[in-house]
């Protein structure tokens, strides 16, 4: 009897190292999805408030290229030290290796490019 009282004992310690190996396989495993899904929303465009650089080329109807060129032309503009009018330049964010835009932030920018936006 004793000897399959520690046989069932063996067994039922090797079952819950084995339980307690795969749980800690799987929330780790969950961990590193969410913390990649987390990341994603962030920068991805799920949300109709924050476009990539090619929903915002298809938004205004120009290829990527031309927002790259004003993009550059903005940022050498800025660096020489004439900016006055900050709304005149294209708003963007850049996260990580992305470069994001806030729609309403761009309508802003498209007002004032067309001389309907009253600045002060």
């Amino acid at each position: 009897m004793t000897k399959n009282y520690s046989l069932f004992v063996a067994a039922g310690f090797l079952l819950l190292a084995v339980s307690i190996f795969a749980s800690a396989i799987l929330i780790s495993k969950t961990g590193i999805d969410q913390r990649n899904s987390a990341e994603k929303p962030a920068i991805a465009s799920s949300n109709e408030a924050i476009m990539t650089m090619e929903e915002l080329a298809d938004y205004l109807s120009v290829s990527e290229e031309t927002i790259e060129g004003i993009m550059q032309e903005d940022m050498m503009e800025r660096t020489s030290g004439e900016v006055r009018d900050l709304e005149k330049h294209l708003p963007f964010v850049q996260l990580e290796d992305q470069t994001i835009f806030i729609k309403s932030e761009i309508d802003d920018w498209l007002k004032y490019k067309s001389g309907l936006f009253d600045v002060n």
